[in-house]
């Protein structure tokens, strides 16, 4: 699908089936900050736990965590996920046009800032595409001040801002082409195996039902031991805490449709009972689910 740079809605992004979506026009109305400069879009967002579909976006997107550490994975190509605890102005960076998919686990005060494939290629004088290497969770003391001067531009308004936006777009660019961040700060990493890649897809679309280590470890072609001892070395979290954490996540979101009750949001999610479920909700979110459901209206 070809579609002309910014000429699109903000955040437009083609699904694996062909479909464009986009923020919605709601979402950008509630947005803290939300300007444009050319090819250079800027806004502030508060959002709750979100999963992305395989899919890619139209223009490049570069992202950073305005908000406390929160667990965010990406699968970028379809070369196994990436798990992170992003700290706080952690960045992303996901090129224009590179299939992924991602989750966050957490509620996110994120900055975002798209800028058009053309803007980057006339930085980097038609460097090579897609210039811009994906990241997750990544550090990068230079890229974070040249994002936060373009909030400062973005709340001054003056009548110059459009410049000096894109003057700080351009050292962006440039600097991320010829300083790719490194995914995590020193904590998001690869899955070691396809085996290990293999138990995250499985479990994700498998959160409905009962999972054993024993099936994971089998997916992973590893024995019990090895299997937990690798799991938390490449997630940092154990198989149990890994998937109560995704069940939670998929509840969260779940709640948000109020055709669902609250038995079949803990049928989904595999909880056995609705009591069950609300118990372990509460003791990690701080809230039944009803109560988090109301405060989401």
């Amino acid at each position: 699908m070809s579609l002309p740079a910014l000429d699109v809605p903000f955040l437009s992004r083609v699904e694996a089936g062909g479909t464009l979506r986009s923020l919605p026009p709601d979402a950008l109305r509630e947005a803290e900050l939300a300007r444009t400069w050319g090819g250079i879009r800027l806004v502030r967002l508060r959002t709750g736990p979100r999963d992305l579909s395989e899919g890619h976006f139209v223009n490049h997107l570069v992202t950073m965590n305005l908000g406390a550490e929160m667990g965010c994975d990406a699968n970028f190509g379809g070369r196994g996920w990436l798990c992170t605890r992003t700290p706080h102005h952690g960045l992303g960076v996901y090129p224009a046009l590179v299939r992924h998919a991602a989750r966050c686990h957490d509620a996110r005060d994120v900055l975002l800032v798209e800028i058009a494939p053309e803007f980057v290629s006339s930085v980097l004088d038609g460097g090579p595409a897609p210039a811009l290497q994906p990241a997750i969770g990544a550090r990068d003391p230079f890229a974070e001040h040249v994002l936060l001067a373009l909030t400062e531009v973005a709340s001054a308004g003056s009548p110059s801002d459009g410049i000096r936006a894109e003057a700080l777009g351009t050292a962006l660019v440039a600097h991320l082409a010829a300083h790719p961040p490194a995914s995590g700060p020193g904590g998001a990493t690869a899955l070691a195996s396809p085996g290990l890649r293999r138990v995250l897809d499985y479990a994700t679309a498998h959160l409905d039902q009962p999972l054993t280590l024993r099936t994971l470890a089998g997916l992973a072609g590893m024995d019990l031991y090895r299997f937990v001892r690798a799991f938390k070395q490449s997630t940092g979290l154990s198989p149990h805490q890994y998937l109560l954490q995704a069940r939670i996540t998929r509840a969260k979101l779940l709640l948000g449709n109020r055709a669902l009750s609250i038995t079949e949001v803990a049928l989904q999610t595999g909880f056995a009972t609705p009591s069950h479920f609300s118990v372990t909700f509460r003791r990690i979110v701080g809230m039944t689910p009803r109560a988090f459901r109301d405060g989401a209206r």
